[in-house]
C-alpha cells in the first residue's frame, strides 16, 4: 500500500516497484514456508526474514535521515516486529 501511495502522491515509480517487489517476495516465500512439511521450508523462511531485514535497514535509515515517522518509521517498526516474530518462530 505504501508503494502505491508513494506513486499516487508523487509519481514515484521506484516507490511502487520497491513496494510491490518486496511485498511479492514476502508473500511468495511465506506461502512456500507455510505449505512446507514440518522441519522443512528453511529457504523460504530465510527469504522472508531476509526481506524483513532489508526493509528494516532501508526504512530505518530513511526514518533516521528524514525524521518523519510516516511512512518510513512505521514500516521500520513493523519490519522489526515481524523479523523478531519470525526469528522466535524459526528457532
Amino acid at each position: 500500500a505504501g508503494g502505491i501511495m508513494g506513486y499516487v502522491k508523487s509519481g514515484s515509480k521506484a516507490s511502487i516497484i520497491a513496494g510491490l517487489g518486496s511485498a511479492s517476495v514476502i508473500c511468495i516465500s511465506h506461502y512456500f514456508a507455510s505449505i512446507a512439511a514440518p522441519g522443512e521450508g528453511a529457504v523460504a523462511k530465510s527469504f522472508t526474514m531476509g526481506m524483513w531485514g532489508v526493509l528494516l535497514i532501508m526504512m530505518g535509515m530513511k526514518y533516521y535521515r528524514g525524521g518523519k515517522f510516516m511512512p518510513a518509521g512505521l514500516v521500520a517498526t513493523i519490519a522489526l516486529a515481524l523479523l523478531a516474530l519470525n526469528l522466535l518462530n524459526y528457532a
